[in-house]
């Protein structure tokens, strides 16, 4: 399960405020559903950067996200006139 930004801002909060640890948090916070190894993952980076934002150059580059589009809209354009049903 992906975390929330307001989640994240919620973890962080109690982290810094309370000092609630990650099992803490989760006790405290039930009906989330969050895994104890998530929330301490995020209150070790909120420990050291002091920040829930995500790191500069995190995720898929400018190229790669332009190569998936056109890849999407080739197979858009190959699927046209097609029933949709498997044959």
């Amino acid at each position: 399960m992906r975390l929330t930004y307001e989640a994240k801002a919620s973890i962080k909060h109690v982290r810094q405020q309370k000092g609630w640890g990650a099992k803490h948090t989760c006790k405290e916070f039930p009906n989330k559903n969050w895994s104890v190894s998530s929330l301490k993952d995020l209150q070790h980076e909120i420990d050291k950067m002091n920040s829930i934002s995500r790191k500069v150059g995190s995720g898929l580059s400018e190229q790669h996200r332009i190569s998936s589009v056109c890849r999407v809209a080739e197979l858009i354009c190959s699927q046209e006139g097609s029933s949709g049903r498997a044959h």
